[in-house]
């Protein structure tokens, strides 16, 4: 213990400073990094905020070292570090605050976790640098492997040791990783994978898509029906699908041609059946009981004969044109996409 020139004996507890000289009251010398728990987020709209630019924290530190006993104190209005030090450039996002609805044996909260260092040691300009992990998060195993995982207000994003990578939606989340009020169950789950082999697989519940590297297609899954697009062409309905789509444009174009020549052998084959039939009633009369008139009658059965042997043709012309028509539909039906 330091005794003083009149033999005074100083409790260790005190200090001593000789007169006239002011005693450093710590706030400029605070150069240790430090813990913390945030617990008050404070808007640049708050009053108490300093910055009116920022996002600033209310984060309770401890502080420690070899010749004091620990004790908690409070910084005000600490920051959160820049990444990438620009505007161009730059990482936002914001910190969990204490909830006070859980507290560990350790007397911590739900709150982020942080380390604070302090610019030129001055403890009113502390900056948090970044989190340290949560003595409930103990989600490392070495069957991981080399591996990097985040997870951020319910969507969580993984590497694993392969390389493969993972994006996962499982809605909004509150301070101790419990599913908000506010979000959705059935939303949970929303999938994307990079898989080992350059694939891509996208998948909702039982819906999905995935571009298959290795087989070179895309399959697109909505549960019960599924359609396969590849170089060789589209199956809709999968590996099922054995149906030929009709080119619709060709088809159409083919059956105008087959309507018209049909329409235009119709006309004539009309034409030709009124005559033999106006030519036969003709001929009746003469041949009627008692026939007289079988010479007079003559020229009408021939025109009725010619007709109708003409008439027969056109029917043979409409039966080429539809076999015609039939050889050709091969054409309008796709040899590359299929339905079911």
């Amino acid at each position: 213990m330091p005794q003083l020139r009149d033999g005074t004996i100083v409790p260790h507890y005190f200090g001593t400073t000789p007169v006239g000289r002011s005693g450093n009251p710590g706030v400029s010398t605070n150069v240790q990094l430090r813990p913390g728990e945030v617990k008050e987020i404070i808007y640049p709209s708050d009053q108490r905020s300093i910055s009116k630019t920022w996002t600033e924290y209310r984060v309770e530190v401890q502080h420690k070292d070899a010749y004091h006993t620990g004790t908690v104190t409070t910084y005000p209005n600490c920051w959160v570090v820049n990444a990438f030090g620009g505007v161009a450039d730059r990482s936002t996002f914001t910190l969990r605050a204490d909830s006070g609805q859980s507290t560990t044996s350790s007397g911590l909260g739900d709150g982020s976790k942080v380390l604070l260092l302090c610019i030129n040691g001055d403890q009113p300009n502390a900056v948090i640098l970044g989190g340290l992990r949560d003595t409930n998060d103990n989600s490392d195993e070495k069957s991981d492997g080399h591996n990097l995982a985040w997870s951020f207000n319910g969507i969580q994003a993984a590497i694993n040791d392969n390389g493969e990578f993972t994006l996962t939606f499982n809605g909004a989340t509150n301070a101790d990783g419990s599913l908000r009020s506010s979000a959705s169950q059935s939303a949970q789950g929303t999938n994307v994978k990079l898989s080992q082999d350059g694939s891509v697989t996208w998948t909702q519940g039982n819906q999905s898509v995935k571009i298959d590297a290795t087989a070179s297609n895309i399959t697109i899954n909505s549960g019960s029906y599924s359609t396969i697009v590849s170089s060789a062409g589209t199956q809709l309905g999968g590996n099922t699908a054995l149906d030929a789509i009709i080119k619709g444009t060709t088809f159409r174009l083919a059956q105008q041609s087959l309507h018209t020549a049909l329409m235009t052998a119709l006309t004539t084959l009309s034409g030709l059946l009124a005559a033999a039939g106006a030519a036969l009633s003709a001929a009746s009369v003469p041949n009627a009981i008692p026939i007289i008139g079988g010479a007079i009658a003559a020229p009408g059965f021939l025109a009725a004969g010619t007709n109708i042997t003409l008439a027969a043709a056109i029917v043979t012309t409409m039966q080429v044109t539809i076999q015609a028509f039939e050889t050709a539909v091969a054409n309008v039906l796709s040899t590359q996409n299929f339905t079911s």
